[in-house]
């Protein structure tokens, strides 16, 4: 059985500078934060589990819903050339905002049920996947394409960009894997070695 959440989260909390927490609402009815990230000066916020939504910060406790593609949740968040993208738990889908509660699909990845990170490397945008765990750059026109998997994992999870290359945490192994290009993922260390 799931077990019990006695605390639901869904709140958004600010550190200020004489180290208490201002806390700065909720999300809707969202039980649980995904991402945070600035766009255009302001603060947008996804929601985890259900019911899906994606909230603009406008000061004090208040968040402005912005709405979802199609009713389905948006996990991570990034700006690309002066966009916002969300990656999907859904169907296998990146989007992009359009402003008020509208979103386009740009995108729907082969082999693929859910969308997890983004990193942008050497100016172009990456989304991780599941099941293939098949990492995917993004080529404009809702093009994207495969650039490799990590060894022989399940899913390619946080991209993550450090002294000029790209990383990738996957699962089910716990792996960390550096992105040398042309499709070429090597794998640097694995972070859990729990049995089983």
């Amino acid at each position: 059985a799931e077990s019990a959440n006695p605390n639901p989260g869904g709140r958004v909390f600010r550190y200020e500078w004489d180290g208490h927490w201002t806390d700065c609402g909720k999300l809707g009815e969202s039980p649980a934060v995904a991402c945070l990230t600035v766009f255009k000066g302001r603060l947008y916020a996804s929601s985890l589990y259900a019911p899906a939504g994606t909230f603009r910060y406008e000061g004090g406790k208040e968040w402005a819903d912005c709405g979802t593609p199609h009713g389905l949740r948006v996990e991570a968040m990034a700006v690309y050339n002066g966009h916002l993208f969300g990656t999907g738990y859904d169907k296998g889908q990146v989007y992009k905002y359009l402003g008020g509660r509208e979103w386009a699909i740009v995108g729907t990845l082969p082999e693929t049920t859910q969308t997890y990170g983004f990193a942008i490397h050497e100016g172009r945008l990456y989304v991780s996947t599941w099941p293939g765990a098949t990492v995917f750059r993004y080529e404009e026109d809702h093009r994207w394409t495969p650039v490799g998997k990590p060894g022989a994992e399940k899913e390619s999870m946080a991209l993550a960009v450090y002294n000029g290359k790209m990383y990738v945490g996957t699962l089910p192994l716990a792996e960390v894997h550096r992105y040398e290009g042309d499709r070429v993922w090597t794998r640097v260390g694995q972070l859990d070695t729990t049995p089983d």
